[in-house]
């Protein structure tokens, strides 16, 4: 199980449209070994603004040594205040 982890923690990630989303920080295993989901971190700005995205296994294209590739409308914000607070602060 840990090695699934290693191997994937910091592979960079993409949407079906080539737009890059972040890099794998952890991935979190079901009773059963299988992925249950892939935490995401997204950088901005240099580095400084990160959010934390969820990548469910169904929504995963592709993977391989160099980046996974994911359906675009399929991530979900884990911390879903952090939009808000966005949301609120560009208005």
């Amino acid at each position: 199980m840990a090695s699934i982890n290693m191997k994937l923690v910091g592979l960079p990630v993409f949407t079906d449209e080539g737009d890059k989303v972040g890099k794998i920080n952890k991935v979190e295993l079901d009773d059963n070994g299988q992925v249950k989901v892939y935490c995401v971190r997204q950088e901005n700005f240099g580095g400084f603004f990160k959010r934390k995205l969820i990548i469910h296994p169904s929504a995963v294209i592709s993977i391989d040594k160099e980046k996974m590739v994911v359906k675009g409308t399929e991530i979900k914000l884990k911390e879903p205040k952090v939009l808000i607070k966005e949301a609120l602060a560009s208005n």
